[in-house]
């Protein structure tokens, strides 16, 4: 459904999100940890509201700096840059997957050949 991909330091990485909210920091009990300079054990959640969409909220004394604007809670949107400490998040909206069709197609046509092979069968062995 979302990701956040931290981008400042030498190592990309991604972090999917599944479930709200999502509680961001450096202690062992986050759904997203980061061991970046500055960055609380409890420091920020992401949380997803119906008529709201996304919005990351500061837990404790954490700073929080939404694409450039220091902030205590922000809407997010497609691309959007979050810093928490020295860690740079973007937000990303993951794409959806759609389910392989490659298993039905494959059912589809043989029950198309299946049916023209009985069709034939028919029409050659019956009497006429």
């Amino acid at each position: 459904m979302v990701q956040l991909e931290l981008t400042a330091g030498k190592k990309k990485e991604i972090f999917p999100v599944n479930s709200f909210p999502c509680n961001i920091g450096r202690g062992s009990k986050n759904n997203v940890r980061l061991k970046s300079r500055g960055v609380w054990d409890e420091h920020a959640s992401l949380v997803f509201q119906q008529e709201h969409g996304f919005s990351i909220i500061t837990q404790s004394h954490g700073s929080l700096i939404v694409n450039g604007d220091s902030c205590d809670r922000a809407r997010l949107k497609n691309g959007d840059t979050i810093e928490l400490g020295s860690a740079r998040l973007r937000f990303w909206l993951a794409p959806i997957q759609a389910p392989s069709s490659e298993n039905t197609d494959l059912l589809f046509w043989s029950v198309i050949a299946m049916t023209i092979a009985t069709m034939l069968g028919l029409m050659l062995f019956l009497p006429h």
